[in-house]
């Protein structure tokens, strides 16, 4: 490993995680032999800037620098644990379900022995193999609901089914939904991922503003609207708008007077 590179990079990508350039640089920094540096040196710098990433919501970059931990740990004890973790990410976080199954059969498959990873891996075979009937019933029980927050639950998650497992998504629709749950319930930071998640994949940048702005100003976990405020000023940043940008950090601010990226 560069350590060097990799330290310059890794700051790069902190301040911008949509530079391909600079991920395209760090995985050859990071494959670069040299005395001075290991495997576990590289990992100790990846987590710490995963979790970065994390706290801002940056679910994108805390998969890559996981697939990049996986590529560093191939064929040691440590890629089933990243492998596994990595999952959790895909899940949770991106709503692709079919790369979480092909992570946690990675894993099955190089720890045959290992009952938590055979249990993980076969629950995620039956939820996906599932997820229609989960989708239809969670739909039928937000309309016959009669409280919004309910309701709004419940249309995030037959969402939710359907875009992680789904092979062909009817995104238009589950967009349709999703935005009704956080119109019923405008506090619903899942479904605010969900959707940001969506209109991510599909690129489309307005989408993604709406929806921030929206959790900025109306989420209740102030760190929820901090992490949004923040990703919001990067996306007016990255289209030159410094004027949006800035009033996106004051907003930050509000929140978080110390919060080292509005600062």
């Amino acid at each position: 490993m560069d350590e060097h590179k990799v330290r310059t990079v890794l700051s790069t990508l902190q301040s911008n995680p949509f530079d391909t350039s600079s991920w395209q640089e760090l995985a050859e920094a990071l494959r670069t032999e040299s005395s001075d540096s290991t495997d576990e040196s590289a990992e100790s710098l990846l987590i710490a800037a995963r979790e970065k990433h994390a706290a801002r919501g940056e679910h994108e970059a805390v998969n890559q620098l996981f697939e990049l931990s996986c590529d560093l740990a191939e064929g040691t004890a440590a890629e089933v644990g990243l492998l596994v973790e990595r999952a959790k990410v895909t899940l949770g976080e991106l709503f692709d379900g079919q790369l979480a199954l092909r992570l946690l059969a990675r894993a099955a498959e190089l720890a045959p022995d290992n009952e938590q990873v055979a249990r993980a891996a076969t629950l995620l075979r039956e939820q996906a193999a599932g997820w229609e009937t989960k989708a239809a019933n969670y739909m039928e029980e937000a309309e016959n609901a009669t409280d919004d927050a309910y309701r709004s639950a419940m249309l995030m998650r037959s969402a939710q089914a359907e875009i992680s497992f789904a092979d062909q998504p009817r995104t238009e629709a589950l967009v349709e939904n999703l935005e009704v749950a956080l119109r019923l319930d405008p506090t619903n930071q899942p479904a605010t991922t969900l959707l940001e998640s969506i209109y991510r994949k599909a690129g489309n940048d307005d989408g993604v503003i709406q929806v921030l702005e929206r959790a900025a100003d109306r989420a209740h976990d102030p760190a929820f609207r901090t992490a949004a405020g923040v990703r919001l000023a990067r996306i007016f940043l990255a289209e030159g708008n410094l004027a949006s940008a800035a009033l996106a950090y004051d907003r930050v601010l509000e929140t978080e007077p110390t919060q080292s990226d509005a600062v």
